[in-house]
């Protein structure tokens, strides 16, 4: 592929700013930070380093880049003490960020395509209706030491908006490249201290799909590590559990009323294998958490007749049934 080189001042403008935080990579974070200023582009960037106040050796890893790469110009590095979390760190490192254009990639992912913010770029220039574009990526499990490829085969036609929320999360943060002033309409419209939760990729690529095209390059440019232990890895079932809970609030705030209940079917289903590995006790504390502001009861009726019912629609059919009841008798 090749680089029209900007002539003149044109340089001077910053076109993408790749966001990247951080915590506790130290060992990870200098491949991370090397393969963004390994960058082939013929437009301006820089990357945005916003550290959480990690308690390793993270910034003496950043120090010795910013002393010694040749790209180092490219570097802003920001480190908050104390810790202020993850949704408030993204929000000062995309407040830091000039571009026209935001890429993303967190300080223990890398990636391998020295091109691939010039075929992003190009893309988006190209077709002002979408919104955000994303790539393929290798999986590396940093326990075993091995790499897999994950495809993600979006079709042209396929509502991503319903595959993000009744399928799955097809797109991975590392890959991402989007529209700067997008990115701020959306953070414009929460309420960061009180709706943190919303302040992660998943919601964000779910109001990118409601509010424009996304793009798929069917091409591997990265890397995403999967740790021992991470909030979206855990080993332990409860965090496991947690996680997944936080899916579903960030899910169920894009739907109106009528659609909740089709989600909160789907997503039982979709994870009673972790409901079966419970003891009594827990599953109790899970149906609390889960149904505490669940006004109709027949929510709770479907996560228990799904276990019972080898067939989905003869689940729903018994509930249609006890809900005709129920409205009768109270016509009665």
């Amino acid at each position: 592929m090749s680089i029209v080189k900007m002539e003149g001042n044109q340089t001077s403008a910053v076109m993408v700013s790749v966001l990247m935080i951080t915590y506790k990579h130290e060992a990870f974070i200098k491949q991370a930070v090397e393969c963004i200023l390994a960058q082939e582009t013929g437009f301006e960037y820089e990357l945005i380093i916003a550290d959480d106040c990690s308690p390793d050796s993270t910034s003496a890893v950043i120090a010795a880049l910013t002393s010694s790469h040749p790209a180092a110009r490219r570097i802003k590095y920001f480190r908050h003490s104390p810790n202020i979390g993850a949704a408030a760190n993204v929000v000062f490192a995309f407040n830091h960020c000039k571009g026209k254009y935001i890429a993303l990639c967190e300080g223990d992912d890398y990636w391998t395509d020295s091109l691939k913010l010039q075929k992003q770029v190009d893309f988006l220039e190209a077709n002002r209706d979408y919104g955000l574009v994303h790539t393929n990526n290798k999986i590396f499990l940093e326990k075993d030491q091995t790499f897999s490829e994950l495809s993600r085969i979006i079709n042209d036609d396929e509502n991503l908006f319903e595959y993000l929320i009744f399928k799955n999360n097809p797109i991975c943060t590392l890959t991402v490249c989007l529209r700067a002033e997008m990115m701020l309409r959306y953070l414009s419209l929460i309420d960061v201290q009180k709706d943190a939760y919303l302040v992660s990729d998943y919601p964000i690529w779910i109001w990118f799909s409601m509010n424009s095209k996304i793009k798929l390059i069917n091409e591997v440019t990265g890397v995403y590590r999967i740790l021992e232990e991470s909030a979206s890895q855990s080993a332990d079932p409860k965090k496991k559990i947690l996680f997944i809970e936080n899916a579903k609030k960030q899910a169920l705030f894009f739907l109106d009323e009528h659609r909740k209940a089709e989600y909160e079917l789907a997503f039982y289903k979709k994870y009673s294998f972790l409901y079966a590995r419970m003891g009594e006790a827990e599953k109790k504390k899970f149906i609390t958490r889960l149904f505490w502001n669940t006004k109709n009861y027949l929510h709770y009726l479907r996560f228990n007749l799904l276990k019972v019912f080898n067939s989905e629609s003869a689940a729903i059919k018994l509930i249609d049934k006890i809900q005709l009841l129920t409205e009768t008798k109270m016509r009665g």
